[in-house]
């Protein structure tokens, strides 16, 4: 399955812009085309805090607030060489705005970057990125702080051979033909009985990868799936990690701080998470 978007959406904290994320962006734009589209959203507050002259202040005051939000967003917009670009401030929460946005018919790739927050900020940002990667029905690269991606070359996959993880495996490998990489794809064996069925991984990447498994490799790992992942993703040997995002086990596992969501909040390199379905 080839990465091919019409629209990249890049999501853009105007007040606090990651830089890398727009950047990421620029470079897979150049290599598998599309058109970047940099969103800003922005929230109002609420006019119940407000009465009477107050009222008249907000509405101005947001006037200029979306008016200055453009003009930063325009010139981010200029800074970008290369390939194609636009711009749009839009108003509502980011949560609902970027995922209805990513799952427009143009949008093939949604990209946000993350802040080094800690405490209440952590939080809040945390819940809109996976709310985000949770409701789009196209994949979501989110970028850590300090993070780059500019030829994903080195891909890691984990990989648990259930059938939704093929297509994340797929987008792996095809990327990886793309900027001429290769894909470790890793099982986590937790206990006794995965040790058995890591004995079939070769035979599942095989079957799994198509026409693009020679890219890909196996590795076998025991111990904490979390953990394992994590500090292969620490380890200096990849420039990407590719996730599954399979709503029905995969998403409620995330509300409930398991694997998933525990490896996108803790990854120190750009997670992709494909959602396991069509769109």
């Amino acid at each position: 399955m080839q990465l091919r978007p019409k629209a990249i959406l890049v999501a853009v904290d105007v007040s606090d812009p990651a830089m890398n994320a727009i950047e990421a962006a620029q470079s897979l734009a150049k290599v598998l085309g599309g058109e970047l589209h940099l969103v800003c959203v922005v929230s109002p507050r609420s006019p119940a805090f407000y009465g009477g002259e107050g009222l008249v202040s907000l509405r101005e005051d947001w006037k200029e607030f979306k008016a200055w939000s453009r003009r930063r967003l325009a010139k981010l917009a200029a800074g970008i060489r290369d390939v194609p670009v636009s711009m749009k401030v839009v108003e509502g929460t980011p949560e609902a705005a970027l995922a209805k946005l990513a799952s427009s018919d143009r949008c093939g790739l949604a990209v946000l970057g993350t802040h080094g927050y800690t405490g209440v900020k952590r939080v809040v940002f945390g819940s809109v990125a996976e709310s985000v990667v949770r409701h789009a029905s196209v994949p979501v690269l989110t970028m850590p702080p300090g993070s780059r991606l500019e030829k994903p070359r080195r891909i890691l996959v984990p990989y648990n051979m259930a059938h939704y993880a093929a297509r994340s495996l797929r987008v792996a490998a095809a990327l990886a033909e793309d900027f001429d990489g290769g894909v470790s794809a890793m099982f986590v064996a937790e206990d006794a009985e995965d040790a058995v069925k890591a004995r079939k991984l070769n035979h599942s990447l095989k079957r799994a990868g198509g026409r693009w498994s020679e890219r890909v490799r196996g590795v076998v790992r025991f111990g904490d799936a979390v953990r394992s992942i994590v500090d292969e993703a620490e380890s200096g040997r990849h420039d990407l990690l590719i996730l599954a995002a399979h709503r029905k086990s995969f998403w409620k596992d995330m509300l409930l701080g398991t694997t998933a969501e525990r490896v996108l909040r803790h990854c120190p390199i750009p997670v992709l998470a494909v959602p396991s379905g069509p769109r």
